[in-house]
């Protein structure tokens, strides 16, 4: 995760390090997210296969979101994503708290 500078084994703190406008590279794995994971920013996520990169959102409450890419110029790629069947919620939330809601691209 993280990319060859900024290693990490779990996906928010990536989220917290990664600038605006960059990437986060996810090596093959599961990874279990617990909480929802919010942007705040525009980047693009990128799996190393769409087979081997498996996130687990059914951890997640079930009024909650998995992930939540709240930003313009956002992009998740080459994943695999695990909702939360039991309890219900939602795997991906594409929506901002600004009114008007604008998000492109």
């Amino acid at each position: 995760l993280g990319g060859a500078y900024h290693p990490y084994s779990t996906i928010q703190p990536s989220l917290t390090r990664v600038v605006n406008g960059g990437k986060i590279l996810l090596a093959n794995g599961t990874y279990y997210v617990a909480s929802t994971l919010s942007f705040n920013k525009s980047v693009s996520m990128i799996g190393q296969s769409e087979a081997g990169v498996i996130i687990d959102v059914s951890g997640t409450a079930s009024t909650s979101w998995g992930i939540n890419p709240n930003m313009s110029n956002t992009s998740l790629s080459y994943m695999t994503i695990i909702p939360n069947a039991v309890n219900g919620g939602f795997p991906i939330h594409v929506g901002d708290n600004m009114v008007p809601v604008v998000i492109s691209n």
